[in-house]
């Protein structure tokens, strides 16, 4: 479910492709964020990605992308990041 968080899925749209509720879905992502320790959705879909075990990347990232990556899955502020890029 993050993973369609991550590539900008909206809840109603993922409800629909999972056939449950925009609620359910909702409640789900809000636990997934309690669990990681994520500020936001985008937050933790990176620290998921981050964190896979799983060798095949899900998106291919170019080398500015990666940074980006790293530095959300590093719990920067937005403007943390836009100093640091």
């Amino acid at each position: 479910m993050l993973l369609l968080v991550a590539i900008g899925a909206e809840s109603g749209g993922i409800g629909n492709q999972l056939g449950i509720s925009r609620a359910t879905v909702d409640s789900h992502v809000r636990s997934a964020m309690a669990k990681l320790g994520a500020r936001s959705r985008l937050h933790a879909a990176v620290l998921i990605a981050a964190s896979s075990a799983d060798p095949t990347p899900v998106l291919t990232l170019d080398p500015e992308q990666q940074r980006l990556v790293e530095l959300l899955a590093a719990g920067l502020t937005r403007d943390h990041v836009a100093r640091a890029l």
